[in-house]
């Protein structure tokens, strides 16, 4: 089930997608992928698609920082609202979420795991498992 970390950013899982009413209420226009399966929901919306693995996120950095930065662009007016998925929406799309709190928000990464486990408890989420 989807769950929405703050006001328009919402995070899920890959299963999340077979749901296609839950976009449709939530008026969901940007959805970012960060798998690498190409599954997309019949509605108008516009796709990114950075995929993100345990393997390659360290070198993925820059790409991270820059989807991040398009992330606070959308979100700063309060006309869109995203959905962002890794394959079980437990990991990957918190971390990317949690970049954001740090540098757009008034958060340390200590303050990270709090806040997401207080939206969904079962996020897996160490945040001394990424040292930077």
């Amino acid at each position: 089930m989807p769950t929405e970390i703050l006001s328009g950013l919402w995070i899920g899982s890959i299963d999340d997608l077979k749901h296609p009413s839950f976009f449709e209420d939530m008026e969901i226009n940007i959805i970012v992928n960060l798998t690498d399966c190409d599954f997309r929901v019949q509605k108008k919306v516009s796709y990114i698609n950075l995929p993100i693995s345990s393997y390659n996120i360290y070198s993925m950095n820059n790409m991270i920082y820059k989807l991040v930065d398009n992330i606070h662009n959308n979100l700063k007016d309060g006309l869109n609202n995203i959905f962002i998925y890794c394959i079980n929406g437990l990991t990957i799309s918190p971390l990317i979420v949690g970049v954001y709190m740090i540098k757009y928000g008034s958060v340390t990464k200590y303050d990270v795991p709090v806040i997401l486990k207080s939206k969904n408890n079962e996020i897996l989420l160490n945040i001394d498992d990424y040292p930077n």
